[in-house]
């Protein structure tokens, strides 16, 4: 036999028909004699490598003649199974087949070194094969720097995933070492945690806004009278739950009652304080028809009497028809006098013997103020928690409410409370509350009977 049958029957595919044996067959690796064909005494020929018809693979795998120097033969197109990632009908040649050895092979064809180039400037148009995303695989993000080594540790807590901590290349220009992956591992766990304790306390933030707001009553239709408040939990870590509450309501003689109050404590026995003394308080309010100093004395000598619940700070304020006009019958617990704001901007604290606060002397008596109100004024009632900053000082802070309540008294009343709330002169270590009433014009329907 001469070489070059040999080199025919080297190429021939083993699973072409009869006839069809000089056509060339897919490249295998079987016996390394039997493909060189000098070996045996015949000379080698050279063959040009023939250009791929469509759909054929797109290269040549080279055979090695160690006489006179390569030998080609052009690939066809692929018969076996389609693997995952690959295009139909193209024949890689890491991924062939190894003839005469059970199960998938792999071999790599050697390679003509290729000069090194830049990426091109524009995409390829041409079709390339993708392969799939796996579900969970963080990639890293397009155009990474040029990189050696590469060390990378999953941030996780609790089997939960919130990102990948990368490295690449030390200074020294070693390889990463198992010291290096201790540090890294170190600090993607104190990451991790730190993210962990952020996620937990807007958790348990929300929640106990959400407690809160539960608590607090929503604001019943008032008419003639427009009514609107606004509670904000403290934003100092802690302080999740407050004591702070507003309410408001008709009475049956057609005034309208307005409280704010505020509990003394952050945490849980104050927020369930706070629910237990508006609805006390709701209950004498709308039953006795007294002057408000009588319903706050009442109040706390039934929390002396059948509660434990903390020191209070209230502000109770009645509106009452006064002949062809309004006014503010109030009385206070150790509370912040209310601020009032006239249609034209005009703002005016009222300052008054404040009284007690709820759960000090029920024995010491508690005063009675009033003031004329007219069509179209504001009645603002707030806690500390709006205008207390440690390093400033409370006239200063009430002076610059009056005048943001001012600059907005044109607003309607929802707006107007958010204005305070977002834009109140405390630093915010505690919650807050305002609840503001706004008294009909005299055009309108709701004139006093």
């Amino acid at each position: 036999m001469d070489g070059r049958g040999a080199g025919r029957r080297a190429g021939t595919s083993a699973n072409a028909p009869p006839g069809r044996g000089a056509r060339p067959g897919p490249c295998r690796a079987a016996r390394p004699a039997g493909i060189r064909g000098a070996a045996h005494g015949g000379p080698a020929r050279r063959r040009p490598l023939t250009q791929p018809r469509a759909g054929t693979a797109r290269g040549a795998a080279a055979h090695r003649d160690h006489r006179d120097g390569p030998r080609r033969r052009p690939l066809r197109r692929a018969r076996g199974p389609r693997r995952g990632g690959d295009r139909p009908g193209v024949v890689h040649p890491s991924r062939t087949e190894r003839p005469g050895v059970r199960g998938p092979g792999r071999f790599r064809v050697p390679a003509r070194p290729r000069p090194a180039r830049a990426p091109d400037p524009a995409p390829r148009t041409a079709a390339r094969a993708r392969p799939a995303r796996t579900p969970g695989l963080h990639r890293l993000p397009a155009g990474p720097p040029p990189m050696r080594t590469l060390l990378g540790v999953a941030i996780s807590v609790r089997g939960r995933i919130y990102g990948n901590l990368y490295l690449c290349d030390r200074r020294d220009g070693e390889p990463f070492d198992d010291e290096d992956e201790a540090v890294v591992t170190a600090l993607a766990g104190a990451a991790g945690i730190a993210i962990e304790n952020a996620r937990l306390f807007e958790q348990t933030r929300a929640a106990a806004e959400q407690f809160q707001r539960l608590l607090l009553p929503r604001l019943p239709g008032l008419a003639p009278f427009d009514a609107a408040a606004v509670y904000r939990p403290a934003t100092a870590p802690g302080h999740h739950l407050g004591g702070d509450w507003y309410d408001a309501l008709l009475l049956p003689d057609g005034s309208c009652a307005v409280i704010i109050g505020d509990v003394v404590g952050h945490d849980l026995p104050a927020a369930a304080a706070m629910a237990q003394i508006r609805n006390m308080l709701r209950a004498l309010l709308y039953d006795r028809r007294t002057p408000p100093s009588l319903v706050l004395h009442r109040l706390d000598h039934t929390l002396h009497a059948i509660t434990e619940a903390p020191v209070t700070t209230a502000c109770l304020a009645r509106i009452e028809a006064a002949g062809s006009g309004w006014r503010l019958h109030w009385s206070t617990a150790g509370h912040l006098p209310p601020l009032v704001v006239t249609g034209g901007g005009r703002t005016r604290y009222l300052h008054a013997d404040g009284g007690l606060p709820l759960g000090v002397d029920e024995a010491v008596p508690r005063p009675d103020h009033t003031h004329p109100l007219a069509a179209g004024d504001t009645v603002l009632l707030f806690t500390d928690g709006l205008v207390e900053h440690p390093r400033r000082s409370l006239d200063a802070c009430l002076d610059e409410l009056a005048a943001l309540a001012a600059a907005h008294v044109g607003l309607d009343l929802d707006e107007l409370c958010r204005v305070l709330a977002d834009h109140h002169p405390s630093d915010g270590h505690d919650d807050l509350a305002v609840l503001a009433l706004r008294l009909p014009s005299r055009t309108g329907s709701g004139e006093p009977r």
